[in-house]
């Protein structure tokens, strides 16, 4: 956030920011906590109040996770935008277009190729 304070704030600067899988999708396996996800979250959009377009994109799902940490993801991502949504903050979810598909991923399943990124930039446009 502290890089986000250094923008020049105009009436035309539009921020978009990503939730971060990372700390959901844990390394070990596990699921991470939905509900330190959510509060960061929000800390960050009540900072980015102050431009005048502010997008929020939420948790892309992971190929290979389990059941429940994709469940989580869901979650995650419509709390948010019922949160956002009355903030006037557009919240932008990617689960249902990449959930499922390999031939938009690396094969670690989690990082986007080419053309995930593309179908990635397409959403935030």
């Amino acid at each position: 956030m502290k890089e986000v304070e250094k923008l020049p704030v105009s009436e035309n600067t539009t921020v978009v920011a990503q939730v971060s899988g990372n700390d959901l999708f844990l390394r070990n396996g596990e699921t991470g906590n939905t509900e330190e996800i959510i509060l960061d979250v929000m800390y960050m959009v009540d900072e980015l109040k102050r431009f005048n377009r502010t997008a929020v994109i939420g948790i892309l799902p992971r190929l290979g996770a389990g059941s429940h940490a994709l469940f989580k993801a869901i979650g995650v991502n419509e709390r948010l935008e019922d949160m956002c949504t009355p903030l006037d903050v557009r919240f932008v979810d990617p689960y249902n277009v990449f959930y499922g598909r390999a031939d938009l991923y690396l094969l670690d399943g989690v990082h986007l190729n080419k053309r995930g990124k593309e179908v990635f930039g397409d959403m935030v446009n």
